[in-house]
């Protein structure tokens, strides 16, 4: 029963549009327009036909590769790079498909280059929910704790995120659509996860430091401006230097032969220098001066 349903599903891909190529027991199956679909054929087996075959003869080492006692093997060539979304929704419509063979005792397993990525494309926008909320809470903990204040480590935490979005646009720019002379490519699963977490880390340590040097400066002056312009005079050349060292780091992965470490060198330059320049030096100084000692309030705080 299960090689017929299995010859079925064979026979119904060969109608699928998406797909280019089959090999599988029954042969090399292509679809064409003149309604032919074999290259080569070998002839149609069932549960004992597999078993008769003589060890020695020439199909015999195909039909090992593909028949097991209790599994079929099918290889199938569709249209669509791997990661695309083309792939995805192939891969979705199929797996809606075969709930009616599971429900009669046969499970169809994906696997290959195109099903791993899409598994683990699936995971992690499964679980991205989770670590942005823990992310977000807990450095808001943290920082609310250090500042003792309400709207600092909000405007920390979206500030981070801001210069997290821009380099993503910016490979998306560069990648994706393929300028600065870059192929049109898509971008490894796992490059936004990695340049998320490195850069979020590093982002809040640059805040951090300026931060705490504005808070010192504030408490022993009350002058929330003059706070803003020393705590920024006074750690501009540290974070200056940080961010140098690791711009001289990761910017040589920027042009690498491999594309996943080249996305990954220009995500985090990308990332570290806008988060240097327009978020560090214009955009918080900026919040900071025009909300004045709203930065520092906290309900029930003593003045």
């Amino acid at each position: 029963m299960h090689w017929q349903m299995a010859h079925n599903k064979v026979r119904q891909l060969l109608q699928d549009s998406d797909v280019l190529s089959i090999v599988s027991p029954w042969g090399l199956l292509q679809p064409n327009k003149d309604g032919s679909q074999s290259q080569f054929q070998v002839p149609a087996l069932s549960r004992s036909s597999s078993t008769e075959v003589s060890k020695s003869h020439p199909i015999s080492t195909v039909l090992r590769s593909y028949v097991s006692d209790y599994s079929i093997r099918v290889v199938a060539t569709v249209r669509g790079e791997p990661g695309s979304d083309e792939v995805a929704g192939w891969l979705d419509r199929m797996r809606s498909d075969d709930q009616a063979l599971a429900m009669n005792g046969m499970t169809i397993r994906y696997g290959g280059e195109a099903a791993k990525q899409h598994e683990i494309m699936q995971e992690v926008t499964r679980q991205l929910p989770k670590v942005l909320v823990f992310v977000v809470v807990s450095n808001y903990v943290v920082l609310l704790a250090a500042f003792r204040s309400l709207l600092i480590p909000i405007k920390a935490i979206l500030m981070n995120l801001l210069s997290l979005a821009a380099s993503f646009g910016i490979l998306v720019w560069v990648f994706n659509e393929g300028h600065l002379g870059m192929e049109p490519s898509a971008i490894a699963i796992m490059i936004p996860v990695f340049i998320a977490g490195l850069v979020f880390g590093i982002s809040m340590d640059y805040g951090v430091f300026m931060l705490s040097r504005i808070r010192e400066i504030y408490i022993r002056t009350g002058d929330s401006d003059l706070a803003v312009q020393q705590g920024l005079a006074s750690t501009g050349t540290l974070i200056t230097s940080a961010a140098a060292i690791l711009l001289a780091v990761t910017m040589p992965f920027a042009f690498a032969e491999v594309t996943g470490v080249r996305q990954l060198g220009i995500g985090i330059t990308a990332a570290v220098f806008i988060d240097v320049t327009l978020i560090r030096l214009i955009l918080i100084p900026a919040l900071m001066k025009l909300m004045g000692r709203w930065n520092w309030w906290l309900p029930g705080q003593m003045k």
